[in-house]
């Protein structure tokens, strides 16, 4: 069974333990300062509630707490596609919340992607994915064009613009971006344009299915015990996205999740959910 556990970045003294259980099985402990600031969360069992864990990420994005997560991986595939089978109706409803074209750009890259960037004193990371984005996807009618078209061939022709054009126009004006980073973060924003309130049904299940996962820790982490038993490359425990070093590696994990995904029978950015526990 997987786990996810948060761990401090900064140093605290902690002073308390709190474990919640259920039926004699811990289900989540964390550990807080006498102030109640958490600084480690631990979910072994991956049935903490989600209020849980929007207090904890109300402080990060607050800029009161900051973390790092660690996530362990699924045991094998069966337990990979198993849990996304389980959880196929409830991402399908999330997909459901409808957002506005602003919407779905201001909200596509969270605070850790843009913490690993630089702001260069006139620009902040945030502030520059946006107004990229903006100009390239500005226009409704060129959206659609460029992400509804009938061939697969040409979708990945537009993502390929996409993530090469953000990488040349970021490291004009601010620096740090690799063509892998801009892929995961152009995944994510397509990704995002599945909540986009201008996509009818059929557009939606056209575009949901040619979406690529964005590659990161939190996604190369739960196929790790199973990709190592006969994948081409040995995902080490504490992966990081500088994992990603060469196209080759990139391709043959992409081509793994799209694998279970047809095995799973669900678009490949379902897998991006793995973690979610979705209970309310």
């Amino acid at each position: 069974m997987q786990s996810v556990t948060v761990i401090p970045t900064n140093t605290f003294t902690t002073i308390r333990t709190v474990k919640k259980c259920f039926g004699g099985r811990r289900l989540i402990s964390y550990v807080h300062e006498r102030i109640g600031k958490f600084t480690e969360v631990t979910d072994p069992a991956g049935m903490a509630m989600h209020y849980e864990y929007d207090l904890i990420w109300m402080k990060i994005l607050e800029g009161k707490l900051n973390l790092k997560i660690k996530y362990d991986s699924f045991t094998d595939e069966n337990e990979i596609i198993n849990k996304v089978r389980k959880d196929k109706e409830k991402i399908v409803d999330l997909f459901g919340k409808k957002l506005t074209l602003q919407e779905v750009i201001n909200t596509a890259i969270g605070p850790n992607t843009y913490r690993i960037f630089r702001s260069n004193g006139m620009i902040r990371p945030s502030n520059m994915f946006r107004k990229w984005a903006f100009s390239v996807l500005g226009k409704e009618n060129e959206i659609k064009l460029k992400l509804c078209v009938e061939a697969k061939e040409d979708f990945n022709i537009s993502f390929d613009f996409l993530s090469n054009n953000l990488l040349q126009v970021w490291n004009n004006e601010l620096s740090g971006m690799t063509i892998f980073r801009s892929r995961k973060m152009i995944a994510l924003l397509l990704k995002n344009f599945c909540f986009w309130d201008k996509f009818s049904d059929v557009e939606f299940q056209n575009y949901v299915y040619r979406i690529p996962i964005p590659l990161d820790s939190r996604t190369i982490s739960a196929i790790r015990l199973s990709y190592n038993k006969n994948g081409k490359y040995k995902i080490p425990v504490n992966v990081t996205m500088g994992f990603i070093d060469e196209e080759e590696k990139y391709i043959d994990l992409q081509k793994y999740f799209q694998y279970l995904a047809s095995k799973a029978q669900v678009p490949v950015v379902f897998f991006d959910y793995l973690y979610d526990d979705f209970i309310i």
